[in-house]
């Protein structure tokens, strides 16, 4: 069963706190059971000196019956912890789990319990090259009373639930029937991001039609420990390097993956303007995702796009950002923005949301040089 922690804090110090640009910015879990809840929140707004602020957590009481205790402390920069009172007390939660929380009526009266067993593929801290594809798969046991499976199982997917999202779907359907005592291999589509770090993506099984509404279970007596994948993207020198594109006729750069291919065209058509440059981007086999780069001077590139009404701020530059749906063609990202004389189209074609990462880490890295 899910449910939401609050609790009501008062800033008794001296110095603001928030959410961006000031030290003490969020809430983090510091002790006792972490009840399936992130291990860092941050703080909804900015809490002057004197004010007051509900501070809330999402979390998920465990299938196994029992006592839990889970204890919260205030972050600041540099590693240092705050509680509540003169004693630096933890904010905490303690809940009690009956039996009745197991009962999943999709399978009529079933206790869920997942076992991990280990990992097939990618163990942990694994060096993934930037932008490459990889599947992590998990081995589970069902450790339960009912069967899991995809169709008529009240336990049937698994679920992107924290960290770095790394698939390429939110939620992935089981593979099969999973009758009680039997193992399943739990394999998710993932892309390593483009910029150097250590990356960790959490996922969940997800139970439907529970009495509680819906619900997540990870492994473990508790119920409570998300399955994950943690790599490593090497930095540059390392076999994640990415490569750099330099426009030397548009003033920017940016980085994309390592083996990705590049095309850059400059004889297209130009409908009154000038100056066409246009670059693809996309991985070494061809195909999804696809990027494209257009840049053309005194008028924009004609995509039906040309007159889109600002949403954001693209380094202190007034831009669109637009999604397309799949349909006829694949899924869009768009962006359009004018500097100066040069106008810009760029687009991301791709089929899963897994590949977004990617346009976001080159977006990222997107910078104008002069």
């Amino acid at each position: 069963m899910a449910f939401v922690k609050t609790w009501r804090v008062r800033n008794d110090g001296t110095c603001m706190w928030g959410t961006t640009g000031y030290a003490l910015h969020s809430l983090v879990f510091y002790h006792g059971d972490r009840l399936s809840a992130p291990t860092t929140i941050s703080l909804p707004g900015e809490v002057p000196p004197g004010n007051i602020i509900d501070l809330s957590v999402s979390m998920i009481a465990p299938t196994q019956p029992g006592t839990y205790h889970s204890e919260w402390m205030l972050s600041i920069d540099g590693g240092s912890l705050i509680g509540v009172g003169a004693s630096n007390i933890p904010l905490y939660a303690q809940i009690v789990v009956n039996g009745s929380s197991n009962v999943g009526p999709g399978d009529g009266m079933c206790v869920y319990r997942a076992q991990f067993l280990g990992d097939v593929t990618i163990p942990d801290n694994t060096n993934i090259a930037a932008g490459s594809s990889f599947v992590k798969t998990w081995r589970v046991r069902n450790d339960g009373t009912c069967s899991w499976g995809s169709n008529g199982y009240a336990l049937r997917s698994l679920v992107f639930y924290n960290g770095d999202h790394l698939g390429m779907f939110n939620s992935i359907a089981l593979p099969g029937e999973v009758p009680p005592g039997s193992v399943v291999d739990l394999s998710v589509n993932m892309i390593a991001p483009q910029n150097p770090g250590v990356y960790r993506s959490e996922w969940m099984l997800s139970i439907v039609g529970d009495p509680y509404g819906p619900r997540l279970l990870g492994v473990g007596a508790a119920g409570s420990r998300p399955l994950y994948a943690q790599i490593v993207v090497p930095s540059s020198g390392g076999s994640g390097q990415s490569q750099t594109y330099r426009s030397n006729t548009y003033h920017y750069a940016l980085s994309y993956p390592a083996g990705w291919t590049i095309q850059v065209n400059t004889s297209v058509p130009t409908g009154g303007g000038s100056n066409p440059e246009y670059v693809t981007l996309m991985p070494p086999t061809g195909g999804l995702p696809r990027m494209e780069i257009e840049a053309l001077t005194g008028v924009p590139p004609m995509t039906g796009f040309e007159n889109c009404v600002p949403n954001f701020v693209f380094h202190n530059v007034p831009a669109c950002k637009i999604f397309l749906p799949a349909g006829q063609n694949p899924a869009e990202d768009v962006w359009v923005f004018q500097k100066g004389t040069a106008y810009f189209y760029i687009q991301l074609q791709y089929q899963d949301a897994g590949s977004t990462q990617v346009f976001d880490d080159i977006m990222t890295s997107f910078n104008f040089t002069g």
